[in-house]
């Protein structure tokens, strides 16, 4: 018999060994720590459609067809810009759709101020008011007086708009949940219910794709669906901010404060107030970069309130309208790193085909199948009501 002359130790733990294991049951999914976007849609019991809002900006509605539509109105331009100078009180222009005769300029170059005389194609004859005659170059931009109408005068000139059609789709999404039922009942070594698990990561993982396609997804370039040829299929897709978006802001490679305090807001759409509520989601370094930089410039003004809003965020006060800075997890890559998006969460709407809003869907296995497959299954869109003038694109930010 070997005589032992050093004490025994444990083995090494291992996949194999024989010794036991204290494994912890609670597992950690490591997901970005917030859903930027989702978490201001409003929640609520649904009532005709409609459901009430509450702490969230973002309403929610449903829709009785695939394809949604709004109309919003973008009032005639008020604005000409003089394309060449023909001679004197004679100029063309690119249009003269909303130009007739009667009508009052202001040339605001020089001040100067005529009425419209007489139209020819583009070219537009202009009547002096006042003791300074009237008078524009190539480029200047011309700015709408009203009109002037003599007395007693008849059939006057229209200058009317048809109200705007914008329409995105619902976006079908799944996301399966499939297991043996040998798999189902065998004992987990971390215990708690596998299946139940399981579910929970495609619940996640679903809800995070379905926030990338409102941010980036895009809708048909023509029809309202896209053939995948190689399965002979049509398929819907819902278009995202990214590509709803109808201001570019290019900050040159350096985004600063005081872009952020002065140019961003001066190329806002005028529809946008200042007492609007403005977010702002970019990449975490990007964030990061716009704090560290406005410590000392743009102070932090107040929080949101989560009552009102749901969400209690920093506020940075700009030239314009308070702006919410937010870093969400689409944009940490190389591709969208060095940029962002800022929208007016009051102008949109999260819809969803009637009876189809984002749901477990339980058993959906076929008879014969010896295991159990559940999903996460919706079909919905994100309308913006204003044709994408309140969404600004960022781009080129560093």
């Amino acid at each position: 018999m070997a005589t032992q002359q050093t004490p025994f130790v444990p083995q090494d733990p291992s996949a194999t060994g024989l010794q036991g294991r204290t494994v912890n049951d609670e597992i950690r999914n490591l997901i970005p720590g917030n859903s930027p976007l989702l978490e201001l849609v409003a929640v609520g019991v649904a009532q005709d459609g409609k459901v009430k809002k509450s702490a969230g900006m973002i309403s929610k509605q449903a829709t009785d067809t695939v394809r949604f539509e709004a109309f919003t109105h973008t009032p005639p331009g008020y604005l000409q810009t003089v394309a060449t100078k023909t001679s004197a009180l004679v100029y063309t222009f690119a249009s003269v759709a909303e130009i007739y005769v009667r009508m009052v300029f202001e040339n605001t170059a020089n001040k100067t101020v005529g009425v419209v005389s007489a139209i020819s194609s583009t070219s537009v004859t202009f009547t002096s008011i006042g003791s300074t005659a009237f008078s524009a170059v190539a480029g200047d931009v011309l700015m709408r007086l009203g009109n002037a109408y003599e007395a007693n005068s008849s059939d006057p000139a229209y200058l009317q708009k048809d109200d705007d059609n914008i329409y995105n789709m619902c976006q079908t999404f799944r996301f399966p949940t499939a297991a043996s039922n040998s798999q189902i009942a065998t004992k987990q070594v971390a215990g708690g219910d596998f299946f139940q698990r399981a579910s929970k990561y495609a619940m996640i993982e679903g809800m995070r794709d379905i926030e990338r396609a409102f941010l980036f997804g895009k809708k048909s370039s023509s029809g309202n669906t896209t053939e995948i040829s190689d399965i002979s299929k049509n398929v819907a897709t819902t278009e995202g901010l990214w590509n709803q978006s109808g201001v570019v802001f290019d900050a040159g490679g350096n985004m600063t404060p005081s872009k952020l305090f002065k140019d961003i807001p001066n190329k806002m759409d005028s529809s946008v107030g200042d007492m609007d509520r403005v977010i702002m989601l970019t990449s975490k370094k990007q964030r990061t970069n716009l704090l560290e930089q406005q410590q000392d410039s743009i102070r932090i003004d107040q929080k949101s309130d989560p009552k009102e809003y749901g969400v209690k965020i920093p506020m940075f006060m700009t030239g314009g309208p308070n702006i919410e800075i937010r870093s969400h997890d689409a944009f940490n890559n190389a591709g969208h790193e060095d940029e962002g998006l800022i929208f007016l969460p009051e102008r949109l709407k999260y819809r969803y085909l009637k009876g189809r809003d984002i749901a477990p869907n339980k058993d959906i296995q076929s008879n014969s199948t010896d295991g159990k497959i559940d999903e996460i299954f919706g079909e919905v869109g994100l309308q913006n009501d204003d044709g994408g003038v309140s969404i600004m694109r960022l781009i080129n930010m560093s």
